[in-house]
């Protein structure tokens, strides 16, 4: 079908006087182009170095397996003095060579040509980039390239066409091919060898595991039988332990300790603490019925049921010495309560409490002495001392929750008092305080922008406030009472802390919307230098592509072409590497 296409082709040419001008070129010494477009194979050597049967029916299996338009042309003297010129007007002037439009060579094109001038060149359409751009100037290389150079042109043909072959169907044909056959020969023998020696292995490991495996066993045995040793000497110390504790849990002789201090209470007082007992009692006697049942169980045998006892041992010894403790403080706890009523206690804790009235009466003279009224304070100092005196300290019973009662009340009034004395000092410092916070103010509205009118009118709010602080420093005549001082002071000096913060607050929040402004801004100019740079990118590689060969090949350049091939050889004439531009086709020309 290839071959009709192109024989229908040349009866084109034909009629458009195409052939004319092939003759009168073909009669032409020096080097141009042949115009004669349609045939497969052209030889144009003086020799005729190609054999055209083998030629042939090579380039002809691979139209067949590939569906290209494979042409082939061979000169004494590349035409136009370099392949890519030859080619650029060869597609151009041959319409079997070129689009319909007449724009670029054929997608479906594929030729190879060379010059005994030392020049080669193979170029293809862009139905081939995908499986020839990577490796055409290898094949070109390695094997049109070196088959010239080996003087046999017709294999350097043939074998340049199975390897475009290979490429063309999507393989490499540089891959390393591995010879299945031979290796599985090889790994046979070898598997035979390895078979003996790995069973001789396998017999003189499963020896070594097994008398490994019984060293094992051993020391298992003697390790458990160890252990075993360890756990029933550990239970042996525990149980005694906790026979101890329950020895020492007595119930006659804790209730008879228990009965010796309580009985030095009142009666009302001592039902409570018999009351708690009983259930401390309990819990002694219940875990020491616990402690009869273990010792009635036989003994265990295995290690997991000798630490199992173990730990039932150890939580009955620990609860039966929680109970004791109970007890005891339970005793303890009564003989302070008894210590704590007798005579000379309740007068010790009365003379304390009429002790800190002094210091209170002291406190509260200072105060009033810097003009604040405390006449309540007093009032309630001086009607406690008086209970005070007259509290009865040489009994038990009521007298004792009286001079609890009092004591009471004098650390309420001691601890208001205190509070005041602090309120004082405070405001001794009040007008250091109240300048400091105005400073304060005033630093941060001098640092706050100018055009901020909330700051404007925290400034304006200011200055009542600094009309108030005078006020308050200068009515020192009639002071009140100290808690009204105190609170009006601390009211005022809120009120400038306040100011003060919103001041920062909101001269920070300003600042911190233009500085988002200007990185927007600066994100915004990023980006679209950023877009910038990729349009130039893309209209780079977009050009990148039509190098100086593609300039020859299509006529316009679009751009600096870019790689060299590695596999041109230096010799006569220019050398070209290989390049886009072909209407997306691609072309490999150099010398060899």
């Amino acid at each position: 079908m290839k071959r009709i296409t192109k024989v229908a082709a040349l009866a084109v040419a034909g009629a458009i006087g195409l052939f004319p001008a092939v003759t009168a070129h073909a009669d032409t010494p020096s080097p141009t182009i042949s115009y004669t477009c349609v045939e497969t194979v052209v030889d144009k050597t003086d020799k005729k170095v190609l054999d055209l049967d083998k030629v042939s029916e090579a380039i002809h299996k691979l139209e067949d397996s590939t569906g290209a338009d494979v042409f082939l042309r061979a000169y004494q003297v590349t035409p136009e003095g370099n392949a890519a010129a030859w080619w650029k007007k060869t597609w151009q002037e041959c319409p079997s060579m070129s689009s319909p439009d007449g724009k670029y060579p054929s997608p479906n094109i594929l030729v190879i040509e060379f010059g005994l001038d030392r020049t080669s060149a193979i170029a293809y359409g862009s139905n081939w980039n995908a499986s020839l751009d990577k490796v055409v100037d290898r094949i070109r290389s390695n094997e049109l390239n070196r088959g010239l150079k080996s003087g046999d042109y017709t294999r350097a043909v043939t074998d340049t066409v199975a390897a475009l072959d290979t490429a063309m169907h999507g393989k490499d044909p540089y891959a390393v091919e591995v010879d299945w056959g031979a290796v599985g020969a090889v790994v046979t023998t070898i598997g035979k060898w390895l078979l003996g020696i790995a069973a001789l292995a396998v017999f003189v490991w499963g020896s070594v595991l097994a008398v490994q495996a019984g060293i094992r066993l051993r020391r298992k045995h003697l390790r458990d039988a160890r252990e075993l040793h360890d756990a029933e000497q550990q239970l042996m110390k525990v149980r005694e332990g906790a026979s101890n504790a329950v020895i020492g849990a007595d119930p006659d002789k804790l209730k008879n300790d228990f009965l010796i201090a309580v009985g030095k209470l009142p009666a009302a007082e001592a039902a409570g603490y018999h009351d708690r007992f009983d259930h401390q009692i309990d819990a002694v006697l219940r875990w020491s019925g616990t402690m009869a049942e273990l010792n009635s169980l036989p003994d265990p045998k295995g290690i997991v049921d000798v630490r199992d006892r173990t730990s039932e041992y150890k939580y009955v010894q620990a609860s039966i010495d929680t109970a004791l403790e109970s007890v005891d403080a339970l005793i303890e706890e009564i003989s302070r309560e008894v210590t704590r009523r007798l005579p000379e206690t309740v007068k010790a804790d009365l003379g304390a409490a009429m002790h800190d009235m002094a210091s209170v009466s002291a406190k509260l003279t200072i105060i009033s002495h810097r003009g604040y009224d405390v006449k309540d304070l007093i009032g309630s100092a001086d009607s406690l001392r008086e209970e005070g005196y007259k509290t009865p300290s040489d009994g038990m019973g009521a007298r004792r929750d009286q001079v609890d009662d009092f004591c009471r009340r004098v650390q309420r009034l001691e601890e208001r008092v205190d509070m005041e004395m602090e309120h004082l000092e405070l405001l001794d410092d009040a007008p250091k305080n109240l300048r400091e916070s105005k400073d304060a103010f005033y630093d941060a509205a001098s640092r706050a922008r100018k055009d901020n009118k909330k700051v404007s009118a925290q400034r304006r709010n200011m200055r009542r406030i600094e009309k108030e602080m005078e006020d308050f420093l200068q009515s020192t005549k009639d002071l009140g009472t100290l808690a009204d001082r105190y609170e009006k002071f601390t009211t005022i000096h809120t009120r400038v802390q306040t100011c003060t913060k919103y001041i920062k607050l909101e001269d920070r929040r300003l600042n911190d919307a233009d500085a988002a402004r200007e990185r927007a801004a600066r994100d915004a100019e990023e980006r679209a230098k950023r877009q910038e740079r990729e349009r130039n990118r893309r209209r780079d590689d977009s050009m990148s592509t039509y190098g100086t060969g593609a300039a020859y090949g299509a006529g316009y350049a679009h751009g600096s072409s870019s790689r060299s091939s590695s596999s041109d050889y230096s010799g006569g004439g220019g050398s070209f590497g290989s390049f886009g531009g072909f209407g997306g086709g691609g072309f490999s020309g150099g010398s060899w």
